[in-house]
């Protein structure tokens, strides 16, 4: 069973970068070489007693001194996969996880939760909310179907509110 203990014993965090190192065997504090591989999904994992651990959920124990229960996800706020840095992790359960999830790459309208309707004729925009597709309207423009999905996924997903911007773009947008 991992503890928070355990791993003191055998990792350091370095909490500016959110990564892990092991530890030397002499008992001192000083770390050795980095622990974990980076896999091709994006996320960071390590062994600890022959065990292969997504490092978020080794650094989610260490900030909080337990792991965090097989039900629930570790968060990635900036939805960078290795950006393991304690500010950016957080508790979530899968549907939490979901809504901060960026802009799928079949999408065509490049707002998410924004499609067009073929039947209608209308931009038809759309949420989850508890695991269930929630229509917000349809829309003539996709500039009205965009600001009212924005609204509604505000109001209802909360701090995991995530409208599919980039990072990046994001920040060049201020």
């Amino acid at each position: 069973m991992i503890t928070k203990e355990l791993l003191e014993e055998i990792l350091i965090l370095d909490s500016s970068t959110g990564h892990l190192y092991w530890l030397e065997c002499t008992g001192s504090k000083s770390a050795t070489s980095p622990a974990g591989t980076l896999g091709s999904d994006g996320y960071v994992r390590l062994m600890v007693n022959g065990k292969r651990y997504l490092s978020h959920r080794l650094i989610w124990c260490l900030m909080t001194g337990k792991m965090p229960p097989k039900e629930m996800q570790i968060d990635h706020i900036n939805r960078t996969k290795n950006d393991n840095r304690p500010q950016n992790l957080r508790i979530a359960t899968p549907s939490e996880n979901m809504r901060n999830s960026g802009l799928h790459a079949d999408n065509k309208s490049g707002v998410k939760g924004v499609c067009w309707c073929k039947k209608d004729r209308k931009w038809l925009a759309q949420i989850s909310i508890d695991n269930r597709s929630n229509c917000v309207g349809r829309f003539d423009s996709l500039i009205e179907a965009k600001e009212c999905v924005m609204a509604a996924r505000e109001k209802y997903h909360g701090s995991f509110c995530n409208h599919g911007i980039d990072q990046h773009e994001a920040a060049s947008n201020v």
